[in-house]
C-alpha cells in the first residue's frame, strides 16, 4: 500500500487531486488513506476479524421510539478469517419476543447450517464473489469492514463528486464488490473515515450513517450506525465489539449437529394452488395471500405487498374473475397490511385488528377512509354456505392482536408468522413458542382443523404436522450452551 497522505498537506488543490476520479493512482491514495484511517498498521496487516454486535432493529418515529412493538434486539456474533477464506456467522434474535437462533459456516468453501429453535430463513449457500458480502446486511455495512474490501480491491473504486451531509463536504463513490454488488460509499476526505452508505445512487434519504468511532486492538469502527429510510431512522446498532487477528481454529470447527446446507432452495416461482376446493393460495417466495370462493364474490386474507400483483395472477391462472369484497389483514406487522394500498382504487372493504388502525396512515395511506375497513374485536363471520368465513381475534406471544382466519367447513385456517412449514429437503421446524400460544388459542376456542394454510409458504399443511413440530419445541435460550447467547439480549 502507499503511504498515508498527511491530513496537513492536503490543501484546496491537493483535495482536488485526492478524490478525482481521472487517474487510478488518486484512486488507490484514496483507498490507502481509508485502510490506514481505520487501522494503525493499515487494513493489509489484517488477517482476520471478529465481530461482536448488539443490534436494536425496529420502526422508530421522531421521537425514537418504537410503535407497536415493531422493534426487535439481536446479537451477531461474526468470525472471518481471510487468509484461509473460512467464515462463521451466528446469529441470535428475539424477533418480536420468539427467540430466533442460527450459526452459518463455511469451510473449505462448503457451506454449514443449523438452526436452533427458529422460523428464520436458512441463509442460501455463498455464491460466487465477495462471501463478507454474503454474511448479513449488517455486517456487510460495517464501516470497517467496508474498509477493508475498499482498501483490497481500490480499482472497483469510482468517484462521482462531493456532496454535503451533516455540515460536512463528503466525497462520493461508486463501490463495485466482488460479485457485482454496488455499493456507494461517501468519505470524509480530512479523516478519511466513511461517513455514510448508501444503496444506489439516486439514494438521498435511504443510507446508513457511521457516528461515535472508537479504536479497539487498533482498529477503529463506529459504534453507532443508523439506518434512515424515507428519511426516518429505522434501525440502528447500540453497540459492537472488534478484535483483529484473533480468531482460533475452534471457531470454525463442524459441531455434530451441524450439516451441509443444501443449495439454494427455488421459491421464486410464483403459485396459483386451488388447496382446497374454492380455496385457492397464490404467490412466490415467502409472500402469498389466499382467496376463498363463495359462490359470489372472493374473501381474501393476507394483505401483504403486492397484494395487486397475486390478485392479477390469481384471476389470470384460474379465469376466476368474481369480485373481491373482503379482504383480512391478519395482524398489524407492516409487511402484513402494505398490500392494503394495492386496492385503494376498489370496493373492497379491510377488516383489521384494534392496533392496525393505528398504523393506516403509516403504512397504507393518510386519507385511508374509515367506510374502507372495519376493526374486528372479538368475533366475525363472512359470507355464507360452505365457504364462509369465521374471524376470532387472538393473542399470542407474537403478535399481541392477530385474527385467525378460517373456514368451517374446509376445517382449514390460515396461520401468519406463527408456523412455518417443512422444506422439500424434509427438514421439519420445532415450533417457536408463538406457534404453541396460537395453539393453546385455537384449543381454547373449541376449534377442529384438518389443514393450515402459511402466509408465508406456498401449499397446506396438516394439522398432525402443526401438532407434530411441538415435539420438537423446547424453551431453551442457549441451544447446546452456544457462546453467542450465554448473555441475554437486553
Amino acid at each position: 500500500m502507499k503511504k498515508l497522505v498527511s491530513t496537513a498537506l492536503i490543501g484546496a488543490g491537493a483535495l482536488a487531486l485526492l478524490v478525482s476520479n481521472t487517474v487510478g493512482a488518486q484512486i488507490s491514495d484514496v483507498a490507502d488513506k481509508v485502510a490506514r484511517a481505520y487501522s494503525v498498521n493499515g487494513m493489509g496487516a489484517v488477517d482476520s476479524i471478529s465481530v461482536r454486535m448488539d443490534v436494536s432493529v425496529g420502526s422508530l418515529g421522531q421521537n425514537q421510539t418504537p410503535t407497536l412493538g415493531e422493534f426487535h434486539n439481536m446479537r451477531i456474533w461474526a468470525d472471518m478469517d481471510f487468509s484461509g477464506e473460512r467464515f462463521s456467522l451466528e446469529y441470535f434474535n428475539d424477533f418480536y419476543r420468539s427467540l430466533h437462533h442460527f450459526r452459518f459456516l463455511e469451510v473449505d468453501g462448503k457451506s454449514h447450517a443449523i438452526v436452533y429453535q427458529s422460523r428464520a430463513l436458512l441463509p442460501g449457500a455463498s455464491g460466487a464473489g465477495s462471501r463478507i458480502g454474503e454474511l448479513l446486511p449488517i455486517v456487510r455495512t460495517s464501516d470497517f469492514l467496508l474498509a477493508y474490501m475498499i482498501s483490497r480491491t481500490p480499482e472497483n473504486m469510482e468517484y462521482l463528486g462531493s456532496e454535503q451531509f451533516m455540515g460536512r463536504e463528503l466525497s462520493k463513490y461508486k463501490f463495485t464488490m466482488e460479485g457485482e454488488r454496488v455499493l456507494y460509499p461517501s468519505i470524509d476526505p480530512e479523516t478519511g473515515l466513511i461517513a455514510k452508505l448508501a444503496m444506489t445512487d439516486a439514494s438521498t434519504d435511504n443510507f446508513y450513517q457511521f457516528r461515535d468511532h472508537a479504536n479497539k486492538d487498533g482498529l477503529r469502527f463506529a459504534r453507532q450506525v443508523d439506518l434512515y429510510r424515507d428519511g426516518r431512522l429505522v434501525s440502528y446498532r447500540r453497540s459492537t465489539d472488534v478484535a483483529i487477528n484473533a480468531v482460533s481454529d475452534e471457531n470454525f470447527e463442524l459441531e455434530s449437529d451441524l450439516r451441509q446446507m443444501p443449495g439454494n432452495i427455488d421459491r421464486a416461482a410464483w403459485h396459483a394452488d386451488e388447496v382446497l376446493s374454492g380455496v385457492y393460495h397464490i404467490g412466490e417466495g415467502s409472500t402469498y395471500s389466499t382467496f376463498i370462493d363463495t359462490g359470489e364474490y372472493l374473501i381474501g386474507v393476507g394483505a401483504l405487498q403486492r397484494l395487486g400483483s397475486r390478485l392479477d395472477y390469481f384471476r389470470e391462472q384460474t379465469g376466476n374473475r368474481k369480485p373481491l369484497k373482503y379482504m383480512v389483514a391478519s395482524h398489524h406487522h407492516h409487511d402484513h397490511i402494505s398490500g392494503i394500498k394495492d386496492l385503494l382504487d376498489t370496493d373492497v372493504k379491510f377488516f383489521i385488528t384494534p392496533n392496525t388502525e393505528q398504523l393506516l396512515a403509516e403504512h397504507v395511506s393518510s386519507d385511508f377512509g374509515k367506510d374502507r375497513y372495519e376493526v374486528v374485536s372479538s368475533m366475525r363471520e363472512l359470507g355464507e354456505g360452505p365457504n364462509k368465513v369465521v374471524l376470532n381475534l387472538l393473542s399470542t406471544v407474537d403478535v399481541s392482536e392477530v385474527l385467525l382466519f378460517h373456514v368451517p367447513g374446509k376445517k382449514v385456517f390460515v396461520a401468519a408468522d406463527h408456523y412455518r412449514a417443512p422444506y422439500p429437503t424434509n427438514q421439519m421446524r420445532a415450533a417457536t413458542r408463538a406457534g404453541v400460544s396460537l395453539k393453546n388459542g385455537i384449543t381454547k376456542l373449541g376449534l377442529d382443523f384438518d389443514y393450515l394454510i402459511n402466509l408465508h409458504d406456498p401449499g397446506k399443511w396438516t394439522w398432525e404436522a402443526f401438532e407434530e413440530s411441538f415435539t420438537r419445541f423446547h424453551d431453551e435460550k442457549c441451544p447446546l450452551n452456544r457462546p453467542i447467547c450465554r448473555a441475554p439480549v437486553e
